[in-house]
């Protein structure tokens, strides 16, 4: 729960993603090494795998889908902005939060903005936390 809490603050990410920050959090312990097996990590002792470190993602960072070319119209946007919430544990691909829709999707093709959440203020109203 600490670990989801600080990447919720960490990416200024309103309460509703709340459930995603938790299971991104278990997925990643699960790949950190563990006390009890030193020098492996869970994952690695079941799937007898070595782990690789370079397609880790910054939770909560700004991820951008391409716009397929049907009803293309110059001058709108060639892709769309998501956030990225973890990896799809039903298929391969990022599971991403459409913040205009309010849906989530699982994308395989995406361009990441990782640097962005520093000068990113908070994108959804945390709408449990507003005074009126």
């Amino acid at each position: 729960m600490v670990m989801a809490n600080s990447m919720m603050y960490r990416a200024r990410i309103s309460p509703i993603l709340w459930s995603s920050a938790v299971a991104h959090a278990n997925y990643l312990r699960n790949r950190l090494p563990s006390r009890s097996r030193i020098g492996h990590t869970p994952n690695e002792l079941f799937t007898n795998k070595l782990l690789r470190y370079d397609n880790f993602r910054v939770w909560g960072c700004y991820c951008y889908k391409l716009i397929p070319n049907l009803n293309k119209v110059p001058g709108l946007p060639v892709r769309k902005r998501l956030i990225y919430v973890g990896d799809s544990a039903e298929q391969i691909g990022f599971k991403c939060f459409d913040p205009i829709e309010y849906k989530f999707t699982t994308e395989f093709e995406l361009i990441f903005d990782e640097d962005e959440i520093d000068q990113r203020e908070e994108l959804l109203a945390p709408q449990a936390l507003q005074t009126g």
